[in-house]
């Protein structure tokens, strides 16, 4: 089988979590030993980041002259270039990661997109009036025009379905690694002044879903009724216009030596972080799949989270959870009752990336 993947969207560095999806479904197909062929569809200013795989003779570039930073003309050329170069490299199958395909159908093979979430249908303030309309025309014209959908929970799948009357939806997890890459905790304990399973960690913005506010009014009574559970927080993830509202609120609430914001960080700076600290604490209210608990997990960090749309899923009752998400006493109960709980790296063989391209490729095989 010839599979097309549509690499054209990804901006390396920028796209967050389906970066980090895509690259690790990638290595998954490599360390599979089929005679499937992949033609990776690469735009003129991502290619050199996917050179890697060109050592295996299966995969192939074929260079699509867009530029991802460039939103307009690359969605004209998608529209008009993309479907007949993919008929031109006699793929039996175009896989699009993400839900940006172009507008029509083509029939002279199967098409495979994915969707992540749904978010500006639950959160549609986060969105402009085109954003909302675009994004509700592309997921209603990609359930029409796909052989399959894939959602990347049951949770996603159930909401598609649910919004779209479709059945032509499948659930495949997320692809997950974790590279055993640390620094030297010495160097951060002197940075941040924080000691060893004596703080907690997060990694959030502000944005209402992420439900950061609750996090930091959970510190706020702990420092302010002294109660016997660390008095320090990290926060990673934090930047832009979010900085400076945060900032204020450390500033009124006297919690600046209590709460401290690391700015962007290394991969490896947040594994010594999840890894010393007494939890890592996620209190997100809405996730496609949510990554940073499986990832605490696997770095043996105790995680303390929200039964939310996806992630008592995904965590698969494997970690510890608060029942009323925005609930400070609740939080509060919770962190005390784990405390002293012992620390134990928690395997999810689930998500290892070969596992998880093989059921891409089983639902591909499935349809050509």
């Amino acid at each position: 089988m010839i599979i097309g993947i549509d690499l054209t969207w990804v901006k390396p560095g920028k796209n967050g979590g389906t970066e980090f999806y895509i690259r690790n479904l990638l290595d998954g197909f490599k360390t599979l030993k089929n005679v499937n062929s992949y033609i990776l569809f690469v735009a003129d200013n991502n290619k050199e980041s996917f050179k890697s795989y060109l050592d295996d003779s299966r995969f192939k570039f074929s260079e699509c002259h867009v530029n991802t930073e460039k939103l307009v003309s690359r969605v004209i050329w998608k529209n008009t270039q993309l479907y007949r170069l993919m008929k031109k490299e006699n793929i039996d199958l175009a896989f699009f990661p993400v839900y940006d395909m172009p507008l029509y159908r083509c029939n002279s093979f199967k098409i495979v997109t994915v969707i992540h979430d749904l978010q500006a249908l639950h959160y549609p303030e986060y969105f402009t009036n085109v954003e909302k309309a675009v994004l509700k025309a592309s997921w209603k014209r990609v359930v029409k025009n796909a052989d399959k959908v894939v959602g990347i929970s049951n949770y996603v799948k159930n909401d598609i379905e649910e919004h779209y009357g479709t059945k032509n939806v499948v659930a495949i997890h997320n692809p997950i690694v974790v590279k055993d890459a640390f620094v030297d905790f010495q160097g951060l304990q002197e940075k941040y002044g924080i000691d060893d399973n004596e703080y907690y960690y997060t990694v959030s913005s502000l944005l209402p879903h992420k439900n950061l506010k609750t996090i930091l009014e959970v510190k706020k009574k702990i420092v302010y009724d002294n109660i016997a559970l660390p008095k320090k927080l990290l926060i990673s993830g934090v930047g832009g216009k979010q900085l400076a509202e945060i900032k204020r609120y450390l500033d009124d609430y006297k919690l600046n030596d209590n709460v401290i914001l690391t700015g962007f960080i290394s991969n490896e700076e947040r594994n010594t972080l999840m890894k010393h600290a007494n939890a890592f604490v996620f209190p997100s209210v809405f996730e496609g799949f949510g990554m940073p608990p499986i990832e605490a997990m696997l770095l043996g960090s105790k995680v303390l989270t929200t039964k939310c749309t996806s992630l008592e899923e995904v965590t698969m009752d494997r970690c510890y959870y608060v029942n009323d998400a925005f609930n400070i006493d609740d939080w509060i109960g919770k962190l005390k009752e784990i405390k002293e709980k012992e620390k134990r790296t928690i395997p999810f063989p689930e998500y290892e990336v070969k596992k998880i391209a093989q059921e891409y490729l089983d639902l591909f095989d499935s349809l050509v």
